[in-house]
């Protein structure tokens, strides 16, 4: 009987937990941003006005699923009318084996890559750990001699950095 009633209150509490933890995630997700059904990002008015503060933007990443990511900010930046002047993609980790020319990833970056504020960044050293030289690389493509250090740079240089 207490464990029957037990396990009826821990049911209960964490049916709460849940419900209160989804509210507050929508109320957030609302606030900040609306999705769109294809899946487009709508920025709020006072998100573009304060991204719009600071001209340059940089991400870093090192998975397959993070540079998808770093894509989608991209394009959610263009979409919104955010007003950036440059906006960098630095990769470093397994993923670089997978940016030859050629790759799955030709495509998506071939347009991309033609927008002049942006700039995609390779990490040299993980390059080399995965045999891959830079004439290898998707056209428009820089190797940079590390990416910790081009983290350390863009700092100095006032981006806004995310690692995700």
């Amino acid at each position: 009987m207490i464990v029957r009633r037990l396990l009826t209150t821990l049911i209960l509490v964490v049916g709460m937990v849940i419900s209160l933890s989804v509210s507050a995630q929508v109320g957030i997700k609302n606030k900040v941003r609306k999705i769109h059904t294809e899946g487009k990002i709508e920025l709020s008015t006072e998100s573009v006005e304060v991204m719009n503060k600071t001209p340059k933007f940089a991400m870093g990443v090192s998975t397959a699923r993070r540079l998808q990511s770093a894509l989608m900010m991209y394009e959610t930046l263009k979409n919104n009318n955010v007003k950036f002047k440059n906006y960098e993609i630095l990769i470093w980790g397994q993923v670089v084996s997978e940016l030859r020319d050629g790759s799955e990833w030709h495509e998506m970056f071939k347009e991309i890559l033609e927008d002049k504020r942006i700039k995609v960044s390779v990490c040299a050293f993980a390059m080399k750990k995965l045999k891959l030289d830079e004439k290898e690389l998707i056209p428009g493509m820089i190797a940079v001699p590390d990416a910790f250090s081009r983290v350390y740079e863009l700092q100095a240089l006032g981006y806004n950095v995310l690692i995700p």
